[in-house]
Formats: C-alpha cells, sequence, structure tokens
C-alpha cells in the first residue's frame, strides 16, 4: 500500500505539543497549545490548528 506522500502528494499533519519536522515525506507542523479547560480544548485548539495550517 503507497501512501498519499509516496504518490508525490504535498501532505501536512498539524499537531499540538510537538516538534515540527519531515517525516517520511510528510510535513509535521505544530503549534503550542495548553488547554484551560475541557470546553477549550475542544473550541480554541480547532482555531488555532485552523490558522496555523493557513500559514
Amino acid at each position: 500500500m503507497l501512501s498519499l506522500a509516496e504518490e508525490g502528494y504535498d501532505v501536512s499533519l498539524v499537531i499540538p505539543n510537538t516538534a515540527s519536522r519531515i517525516e517520511k515525506g510528510v510535513n509535521i507542523v505544530s503549534f503550542i497549545y495548553e488547554p484551560t479547560s475541557r470546553l477549550s480544548r475542544f473550541t480554541k485548539s480547532v482555531n488555532l490548528a485552523y490558522k496555523k495550517a493557513l500559514e
């Protein structure tokens, strides 16, 4: 089975609290977020990930 990255597609993952890197052709983009409540984890983290993906 071939992955999208192996097929030549530009693949990115936006993940909180990790190191930004390129792994096996996949661009891993990090953003820092420490949730203050369960509600903010579901709302603010989604907005931060979306903004980071648009950069």
